[in-house]
């Protein structure tokens, strides 16, 4: 069977899509400084609320509730059902050495998510890092990881290491890694600021 391939109308120079919880909206994507969602129809296009130029990933929780990265910035949310404007994530402060927060993806609890710190190279090296954060505010969480975007997936967190894509048990009730690190594709392509 063919597949045909048609562009959406109004997703002109979108970028860095995520999809909804239902799968009922794909994508999500930051268009003229806008979020929007696109029924998966292909049949409307709605305004969520602005997002600024320079989305750098998203993620969208069972809540109802949607987080997104931009340049320069801490990772903002934004509820389905409340304010037109999104507000910054607490439990965290946006670094002078920072570039962005990028890449959050949700944890199965729709309140806790990963993203990646993105830094500036300086003379003594780059410290990235990957933390986790919350939608209630609590201090965000370093876990040993630098340098790349993570993933869950039943009991795993998925994540780049030395060119090999690896995965790691993760504890949700502690959120904590375990020790083994299980090789699943080995020499892979992979540039941290796309996943």
């Amino acid at each position: 069977m063919q597949q045909t391939r048609m562009p959406v109308a109004g997703s002109e120079d979108a970028s860095n899509p995520f999809w909804s919880p239902d799968s009922r909206y794909v994508p999500v994507s930051f268009c003229s400084g806008k979020l929007r969602k696109v029924d998966t129809s292909g049949s409307s296009i709605t305004d969520i609320c602005p997002s600024g130029a320079f989305g750098m990933g998203g993620a969208w929780s069972k809540r109802g509730v949607i987080i997104f990265a931009k340049f320069r910035r801490s990772i903002a949310k934004k509820c389905q059902t409340k304010a037109a404007h999104p507000s910054q994530l607490q439990g965290r402060n946006f670094q002078a050495t920072a570039i962005a927060q990028i890449w959050p993806t949700f944890l199965p609890d729709g309140n806790h998510f990963l993203y990646l710190d993105w830094r500036y190279s300086t003379y003594e090296g780059r410290e990235n890092g990957v933390w986790i954060g919350s939608l209630d505010g609590e201090k965000a969480r370093r876990l040993p990881l630098t340098s790349t975007n993570v993933h869950y997936s039943e009991g795993y967190l998925l994540f780049s290491r030395d060119g090999d894509l690896v995965a790691q048990k993760f504890d949700l009730s502690r959120l904590r890694l375990g020790e083994s690190v299980l090789p699943i594709v080995r020499n892979i392509q992979y540039d941290t600021f796309f996943p």
